[in-house]
């Protein structure tokens, strides 16, 4: 099924609705601290800092049918972050996370189509090398819906901790 999806940059209107997302049990598990939930502080200290250029990570959310649904970020992989998962240092990367943010449309073909949208627009627009993922290895849904969308699992990272996936397509990922 091809939902109507739509991805357009963050905006500070969105901090309170990110705020609830990040305070989940389902998202907090994967994207930060369970100890720690995000407050609305915190969202807007990280976030602010994206919007106004401080940190080199662009953030989308994403809608379908108008309704923001979740988020998808972006950056280029620093030359520590190559070095540090082994990636040859003469070649650009970027990486990207997401997710949806309601459990309730988990498993229905939407993250596959978001996916694969915008690492279509990744390789238009910003032309790198490779692309990667890093979900954390107890992550499976999200590590078969990344194989569906043309990753494969490179290495485990982060003392086994989180798992490289590179799209397929890439320069490197063979």
């Amino acid at each position: 099924m091809v939902h109507d999806l739509s991805i357009r940059p963050l905006s500070p209107t969105d901090f309170l609705l990110m705020t609830k997302w990040f305070q989940s049990e389902e998202i907090i598990h994967y994207y930060g601290d369970p100890t720690k939930p995000y407050t609305y502080d915190t969202i807007l200290e990280t976030y602010a800092a994206r919007l106004n250029g401080l940190i080199q990570t662009t953030t989308f959310i994403v809608e379908k049918d108008t309704d923001p649904i979740g988020l998808m970020e972006e950056h280029f992989v620093s030359e520590e972050e190559a070095a540090i998962w082994g990636l040859p240092l003469d070649k650009t990367y970027i990486a990207f996370d997401q997710f949806i943010a309601d459990p309730m449309l988990w498993g229905k073909g939407i993250g596959t189509q978001m996916i694969r949208r915008f690492v279509v627009e990744l390789i238009t627009k910003k032309q790198p090398d490779g692309v990667v993922l890093t979900p954390q290895v107890d992550n499976l849904r999200a590590m078969r819906c990344y194989e569906k969308c043309g990753f494969e699992k490179i290495k485990e990272i982060e003392n086994g901790s989180k798992w490289l996936f590179m799209y397929k397509n890439s320069s490197l990922a063979n």
